[in-house]
């Protein structure tokens, strides 16, 4: 241990940092595990499928990098000005007053997802409104280029699934930029598809737009859980049902609702009972009644905590000043307790207990190793007994 992460000589205030000396130890370094982002990027393979050649952006349901699903990127051609069409009363969408060139709308639709693809990683507000401004434009383009691939009688149908995708996709993007009615037009768009045959796979794209974009960070349990259900009734085969299940389930437990993530899990098992992947919900469900997210054996930070902690034991007892000794460091799921023997007398710790939890508490959350440690969800337990093995005082810390 190093000199500088030795504390001064046991006194009121002194006693204080001497108890972290021993968390600058455990260390993940390198460790960069996240289950949401691994959760998400599990999503990228089945909320939709992927776009072949020059099809539309096809991740939007996950925060990962658009631009490289998009077809055209930064080389793509100017958008095409759309035919001047005429709106059909009964359908609601373009008909074109003149033959359409189907490919050259396709390159429009491709140009506008192109040039919004960057719709999330705006950092200020100015960058917003000033993307915002001409991201509803390049929309706009898109969409009309949309209406008139679908209104051409000479569209084949992989253009109008492309068209249908490259639609939700750009109504997705509307509202998260907050452009008025986006929201209830992509419900409507999501509707619409589902009730064609032929655009199956894209309309169950759009409806998981809908719940991993707007409502699985929405913390609106109930409504989530709903739309999950409905998703699951009316694509009981999709390639997405069961792991959207799995997805939001495992994103309740990461924030230490385990309730909800249980429940997900069982509307699951009823829904979608024959579903190939309802394996994976059983598991999910098991290692959620256990208080986990994933199997411990295939839990990265839980493998490195352990390593790492197996070391530590083989130097136990480790003396960190003159009156503290820690003399056990154990591993649960996702979790360290440290047990500290102090010779001081128990009327002194207990008359300093709040500052003591209070110095710790803070010095964990700005200590880059033990920091580190809260930021991949592993809670620092601490406990202290006097001589005699009698419990002085017992915290947690979490992130």
């Amino acid at each position: 241990m190093s000199e500088k992460h030795r504390p001064q000589p046991l006194t009121a205030r002194g006693f204080l940092p001497a108890i972290m000396a021993i968390l600058c130890s455990v260390s993940l370094a390198g460790c960069s595990m996240s289950f949401w982002k691994v959760a998400e990027a599990a999503e990228e393979s089945t909320i939709e499928p992927a776009a072949d050649g020059d099809a539309a952006e096809s991740n939007d349901a996950n925060p990962v990098d658009e631009a490289a699903a998009a077809s055209s990127g930064e080389n793509s051609p100017e958008p095409v000005a759309e035919i001047p069409a005429e709106r059909d009363t009964v359908s609601g969408t373009a008909r074109p007053t003149k033959a359409v060139s189907v490919e050259l709308q396709l390159e429009t639709l491709r140009t506008s997802l192109s040039r919004t693809a960057s719709y999330r990683n705006l950092r200020t507000r100015k960058a917003r409104s000033s993307f915002t401004k001409e991201a509803s434009l390049q929309i706009d383009l898109g969409l009309a280029a949309v209406d008139a691939i679908l209104s051409a009688p000479n569209a084949e149908l992989d253009a109008c699934q492309e068209a249908w995708k490259g639609r939700l996709t750009l109504l997705n993007r509307g509202e998260y930029l907050k452009l008025p009615a986006f929201g209830d037009r992509l419900d409507e768009a999501v509707s619409a598809a589902t009730a064609l045959p032929e655009f199956r796979e894209e309309a169950e794209y759009g409806s998981g737009l809908v719940l991993v974009n707007r409502l699985f960070k929405s913390g609106k349990l109930q409504e989530t859980l709903e739309h999950l259900q409905t998703h699951a009734r009316d694509f009981p085969d999709g390639a997405s049902s069961a792991r959207l299940f799995l997805t939001f389930a495992r994103n309740c437990g990461e924030q230490g609702k385990f309730g909800a993530g249980i429940l997900c899990c069982n509307l699951a098992l009823w829904q979608l009972n024959n579903h190939p992947d309802i394996g994976a919900v059983r598991n999910l469900l098991e290692n959620l009644q256990a208080g986990r997210t994933v199997d411990p054996s295939q839990d990265k930070v839980q493998q490195l905590l352990q390593k790492e902690v197996a070391v530590l034991r083989h130097e136990l007892p480790i003396k960190i000043d003159k009156v503290t000794t820690c003399t056990s460091i154990t591993t649960a799921y996702h979790a360290v307790t440290y047990s500290f023997r102090v010779t001081l007398s128990p009327s002194f710790v207990t008359a300093n207990q709040d500052k003591i939890r209070e110095s710790v508490t803070q010095m964990a959350r700005t200590t880059f190793q033990t920091q580190h440690l809260l930021g991949q969800g592993v809670s620092l337990h601490y406990v202290y007994f006097d001589s005699d093995g009698q419990e002085l005082l017992r915290f947690t810390v979490t992130k």
